[in-house]
């Protein structure tokens, strides 16, 4: 189950059911896209936190040394790397799958300098998060989370994701 957490609560609670609708759809799509992993993705809870730049700056300096504060973070409960195991075993079921973290306010900047809606912002700061919470990591893999999150982005017909922007001049 995903839960939407707006502590900024900036976001009124007809944005917040349509964002969770949209959410729902990408976390299919995505547990569609790791066939062998279908029941289990579902069966996660999985925590999303809209947050201030504040909270996030101080997120990224206490988990990630990292003094400034970024567009997502991802904070897996358990060491699960289940997105890459062909076994699909079913790891820890009653074990959430984690906390994703999205700067709101930057997630909003965002949207409005690529000219797109903040729900597909979301959506992508969702996904490249989620697909963090699986295991897969663009600053260590041979190219395997940004080719999974460019299939999801275009079967959910999304705008360039964060991997994709921070590629282009």
């Amino acid at each position: 189950m995903l839960q939407i957490i707006d502590s900024t609560q900036k976001l009124d609670s007809s944005f917040l059911q349509a964002l969770q609708a949209r959410l729902q759809a990408a976390l299919e799509q995505a547990a569609a896209s790791l066939a062998t992993h279908t029941p289990t993705l579902l069966h996660k809870d999985i925590e999303l936190l809209l947050c201030s730049k504040e909270y996030m700056h101080s997120l990224n300096v206490d988990f990630m040394g990292k003094d400034y504060a970024t567009d997502v973070l991802s904070f897996p409960l358990a060491p699960l790397d289940f997105a890459r195991d062909s076994s699909g075993l079913d790891f820890m079921p009653e074990v959430p799958l984690g906390s994703i973290a999205i700067n709101l306010p930057l997630a909003q900047m965002i949207s409005e300098q690529y000219h797109h809606s903040l729900y597909d912002e979301l959506c992508l700061l969702f996904l490249h998060g989620l697909l963090h919470l699986l295991g897969f990591d663009h600053e260590r893999d041979n190219g395997e989370h940004r080719a999974l999150e460019s299939k999801l982005i275009a079967s959910l017909a999304l705008p360039s994701g964060l991997i994709d922007r921070t590629l282009l001049p």
